[in-house]
């Protein structure tokens, strides 16, 4: 956190908007968890055959 030279206080950032959440939240669906492969598909991932 910054600090306040003036007091000496941490310095606390407004939370976000509603509008800023819900970018994050549609930003959130892109993450692939690599391990579990949990969340949304990562594009240099390749894709699954179904023929065979």
């Amino acid at each position: 956190m910054d600090q306040d030279h003036e007091n000496g206080q941490a310095h606390v950032p407004k939370p976000p908007s509603r509008d800023e959440v819900e970018k994050i939240s549609d930003a959130q669906k892109y993450i692939t968890d690599d391990w579990t492969g949990d969340g949304g598909t990562p594009k240099h991932a390749p894709e699954e055959r179904k023929d065979g």
